[in-house]
């Protein structure tokens, strides 16, 4: 059933992009390639795009007003000075976020990524903290795990913000320059070690504000080995944003 509505939303991609599209047309091509929600997957209605109005209603949002106080900015104090942090879901297994972000990274829905990415956009421009950003940094992946899998998932939630926030997207500023064991298995200190000194700037560019946007927040290690790598750039002032932030893990 999963690889025949993959399937199905693949075929219907290539007909909704026509340029000649009506409700009668749409309604047809529903009946033969439905939408699906992407956290629940029930059929979406008319109007509605990736998540369906009941999960989107129910996502778990974590309610920021301070980006300098939060637990996800917690995460980050006495390890790499961040200046402001924010994540938009609370990811819990088996739910509705753990779904949205299998099928961002499995099943290669890139929507997911710039859907979450322009709804949480639109909440940081009223965030204090994420004002003036120059250039949003997307977590890198290493060549050989991008060749892989196809896309890096974290510049589909960059694009989606990118567009929110009217910052430009730089996926080529930051290179991973080794790759990295799965940190999934790992204890908090592991996970320190294993992304130590991985990410190296390209460029120089100075005095600007750096926007780290990665798709699943844990222990912080690899945003801020990310940051990291940007604060030694001249000048450089560094916040994070992600997907989704993982406190029990």
């Amino acid at each position: 059933m999963a690889l025949q509505a993959l399937n199905n939303e693949g075929i219907r991609a290539k007909w909704v992009h026509l340029p000649v599209m009506n409700q009668r047309v749409e309604g047809l091509i529903s009946l033969f390639f439905p939408r699906l929600c992407q956290a629940c997957g029930s059929g979406l209605a008319t109007g509605e795009r990736v998540v369906c109005t009941s999960c989107l209603y129910h996502l778990p949002r974590i309610r920021t007003r301070n980006g300098q106080d939060n637990a996800v900015a917690r995460h980050f104090w006495g390890k790499v000075r961040v200046g402001a942090a924010a994540a938009f879901l609370q990811f819990n297994k088996g739910k509705r976020v753990q779904r949205l972000v299998y099928n961002l990274k499995y099943r290669k829905r890139k929507d997911i990524g710039v859907f979450i990415g322009h709804l949480f956009g639109t909440e940081l421009c009223r965030l204090d903290g994420f004002q003036r950003v120059d250039a949003i940094i997307p977590v890198p992946l290493h060549p050989a795990r991008q060749r892989s899998r196809g896309f890096n998932q974290s510049v589909c939630f960059a694009d989606g913000m990118s567009r929110a926030l009217g910052v430009p997207v730089d996926n080529q500023l930051l290179c991973r320059n080794r790759p990295t064991e799965s940190q999934t298995r790992k204890h908090r200190f592991e996970r320190w070690q294993n992304v130590h000194d991985v990410f190296t700037p390209l460029k120089r560019p100075a005095n600007r504000h750096f926007l780290v946007v990665d798709d699943v927040i844990t222990t912080g290690s690899t945003t801020a080995a990310c940051a990291e790598a940007l604060l030694s750039l001249p000048g450089a002032r560094v916040s994070v944003a992600a997907m989704a932030y993982a406190n029990q893990l």
